[in-house]
């Protein structure tokens, strides 16, 4: 049988409704990241949660970063442990410098000193000629003269090789100088770098 239901009419809105199936798209999207990478150990957010500025999304595992700050903290250590050394090798370096040029001085002096010492010890043999030409002294006192005067020229000739050698020590300190300088300017930027990265 066929039934109809009757009604008033009015005036009103019409209603549609649609139903259907598929995959529901947003309209926008945001897309999250970390600036680090690594295991998550626990997400606390799920999808279509509501997100407020603040709130954790997930957890790292803090391990493998906190064995990271581990060994830079150690790097930096054994950098300024490796600055201390440069830096008494550096004082070593020039208490060795200014005690070469003491001793050049010292050097210099005694330099000066025989360099009167063999003038006169010149005069002297020309004068024991003199007297041995003359007859006046005997053959040996002329030769012990000769002797003395070969040996001051010997001590001469050695002392302005010393000098000689002491010039060249002091070059080379100065140059280890220079060289202890540039590594510890070398460690002092490794320091800031590993302190940056830390």
């Amino acid at each position: 049988t066929t039934s109809y239901e009757y009604s008033k009419i009015e005036k009103g809105n019409l209603r549609k409704t649609i139903s259907a199936t598929g995959k529901i798209i947003p309209t926008s999207t945001q897309i999250l990241s970390s600036e680090l990478s690594g295991k998550i150990v626990d997400i606390q957010k799920d999808f279509n949660e509501v997100v407020n500025k603040g709130e954790i999304l997930a957890i790292f595992d803090q391990n493998p970063f906190l064995l990271k700050v581990q060994e830079t903290q150690t790097s930096v250590e054994i950098s300024n442990s490796k600055l201390k050394q440069k830096k008494a090798s550096l004082e070593k370096a020039k208490s060795e410098l200014k005690n070469v040029i003491s001793n050049q001085a010292g050097f210099k002096s005694k330099l000066n000193d025989f360099i009167l010492f063999v003038e006169k010890s010149n005069k002297n043999l020309e004068d024991q000629k003199t007297l041995y030409i003359n007859k006046y002294i005997s053959k040996k006192e002329f030769e012990d003269t000769v002797y003395e005067n070969e040996s001051a020229k010997y001590q001469l000739n050695t002392l302005e090789s010393e000098i000689l050698s002491l010039d060249a020590t002091i070059d080379s300190r100065k140059a280890q100088i220079n060289i202890i300088n540039a590594e510890i300017e070398e460690v002092q930027n490794l320091i800031q770098q590993t302190q940056l990265t830390l």
